[in-house]
C-alpha cells in the first residue's frame, strides 16, 4: 500500500482527518491482522500530517490513540488520549476510549472511573453502560454488572451481547431457573429486574477477576 499521503483530496484538517477516520473503520472488516494492522498504520499517517500542522487537533489525537488500542498497544493509546484530555476533560469519545483501554489492560477499577465519567457526560452513552457491566463481571459484581447490562438494553434494545451477559450472570448468582427463561423467551427480562431489585439476593460473593471469557463462552467481553 501507498505510504504517501494523498493531500490532495483538501488541505482541510477535517478532511484529511475523516481520510484516516474512513480507513480506521475500514480495517475493522478485516480477519487478516496484517491488512487490519497496514490499515491503521495508513490511518495514524493522516492523523500525523493533521497534528504536524494542528498539533491540538482533537480528533486527530483520539484518532491515533484509536488506532493504537485497535492494534493492542493501550498505553501508547492512553499516551494520545491524555493529550485529548488536557486541553478537553469532557471531549465524550476519549472518555470512553480511556475506559475501553484500561479494560483491557485489566485495570477494571481504574476503568470503571472513566465509564462513571461518560456516563454523567452523557447517560445515553450505551456502550459504557455494556463496558461497566464487564468490569463489574471480571471483578465478580454480578448483580452490579447486571444493572448496568439492563440499562444497555434499555438504550439499545437489540443488544444481544447484553442480554448473553445477563444469563451468565444469572447462573453464577446460583438462578438457572432465570437463566433458563431469559434463553427461551427474552421478553422475560422483567423477571430478571425483579430479581435484581429483591434485597434477598442483595449478597453475593466475590470471585476472581480473570480468565471469565474462557470458563463461560458465552459471556462477551468488550463492545467499543
Amino acid at each position: 500500500m501507498n505510504d504517501k499521503v494523498d493531500t490532495n483530496i483538501s488541505k482541510d484538517n477535517d478532511s484529511l482527518w475523516k481520510k484516516g477516520f474512513d480507513l480506521a473503520e475500514a480495517a475493522k472488516n478485516y480477519e487478516d491482522s496484517g491488512k487490519r494492522f497496514e490499515l491503521y498504520r495508513q490511518a495514524i499517517k493522516y492523523y500525523d500530517y493533521v497534528l504536524a500542522n494542528s498539533p491540538n487537533h482533537l480528533k486527530s489525537l483520539n484518532g491515533k490513540g484509536a488506532a493504537y488500542a485497535n492494534t493492542g498497544n493501550y498505553r501508547d493509546a492512553i499516551f494520545f488520549y491524555e493529550l485529548v484530555l488536557k486541553i478537553n476533560p469532557t471531549f465524550e469519545k476519549t472518555v470512553f476510549n480511556m475506559g475501553f483501554a484500561y479494560l483491557n489492560l485489566e485495570k477494571y477499577d481504574v476503568a470503571i472511573s472513566w465509564f462513571k465519567k461518560i456516563l454523567k457526560i452523557n447517560k445515553a452513552y450505551s456502550r459504557a453502560n455494556f463496558n461497566l457491566g464487564n468490569c463489574y463481571f471480571y471483578t465478580g459484581q454480578h448483580m452490579q454488572a447486571m444493572k448496568h447490562y439492563l440499562k444497555e438494553l434499555h438504550i439499545d434494545p437489540l443488544c444481544i451481547k447484553s442480554t448473553s451477559n445477563i444469563i451468565t450472570c444469572l447462573v453464577k448468582l446460583g438462578r438457572k431457573d432465570l437463566a433458563q427463561e431469559l434463553l427461551e423467551n427474552k421478553s422475560k427480562l422483567k423477571n430478571t429486574k425483579l430479581f435484581i431489585i429483591n434485597k434477598r439476593y442483595s449478597r453475593y460473593a466475590a470471585y476472581p477477576a480473570h480468565n471469565y471469557a474462557n470458563r463461560y463462552p458465552g459471556f462477551t467481553k468488550t463492545r467499543h
